[in-house]
């Protein structure tokens, strides 16, 4: 009986060292997995919140070239697309939204 305890209790020890190294690296996994899956979540709101602006870009060419009070007006010439900078871009937001509130306050 004594040659057997000998025996089982290495391999006992054996086992529970490959149980734990087994739990860690699941669980490293899993935390890598999650970083991988908010890093997709992020980039893909990135690509999503470009979009919205492209499409805001777009609609707000759209209403100033129906608008007839934004076709002759000299002052907002300047499409959405040819603005480069945030300042410009600020800018012609605040013309597009000063005229838009003196168009509603005409009707």
């Amino acid at each position: 009986m004594s040659g057997i305890t000998w025996i089982i209790i290495p391999v006992l020890g054996i086992i529970g060292w490959m149980i734990v190294e087994f739990l860690e690296h699941r669980t490293k996994m899993a935390e890598l997995s999650e970083k991988q899956s908010n890093n997709e979540g992020f980039t893909e709101l990135q690509n999503q919140v470009e979009r919205l602006r492209k499409r805001v870009e777009n609609l707000e060419t759209i209403a100033v070239e129906t608008s007839s009070d934004f076709k002759h007006d000299t002052d907002l010439s300047d499409s959405p697309k040819q603005i480069t900078l945030d300042d410009d871009r600020d800018d012609y937001e605040s013309r597009v939204a000063s005229r838009a509130g003196q168009k509603r306050k005409s009707k």
